[in-house]
């Protein structure tokens, strides 16, 4: 499975457990090193759908993943952004997938 994918998938299993169903989720790669490796920010468009404030579901959904062994990092910034750094030896034992992600 594509880091991407996997990525998605501990996002959408967070969600169901706040009860939000959602296919529409959209992992990126971090457009600056700062922000970590991976970026999501489908907390803004979640906020419409449940008249609530992005920055507390990007908080709820890093509370949930955070726990997860694959991340060194997950960092809530601006209105409702996540910033995902994956730890280095995940990223080593997945390192064919991400070059395979990025050709």
């Amino acid at each position: 499975m594509h880091i991407k994918s996997q990525l998605t998938k501990i996002i959408t299993d967070a969600l169901n457990q706040l009860g939000v169903t959602s296919s529409n989720i959209t992992v990126t790669e971090a457009t600056k090193p700062e922000f970590g490796d991976y970026q999501y920010n489908g907390a803004m468009a979640l906020a419409k759908e449940l008249k609530s404030n992005p920055r507390e579901i990007a908080n709820k959904i890093a509370d949930i993943i955070k726990t997860n062994p694959i991340f060194s990092d997950v960092s809530v910034a601006g209105p409702g952004f996540l910033h995902l750094t994956l730890e280095s030896t995940f990223i080593a034992k997945n390192l064919p997938l991400a070059i395979n992600e990025k050709a």
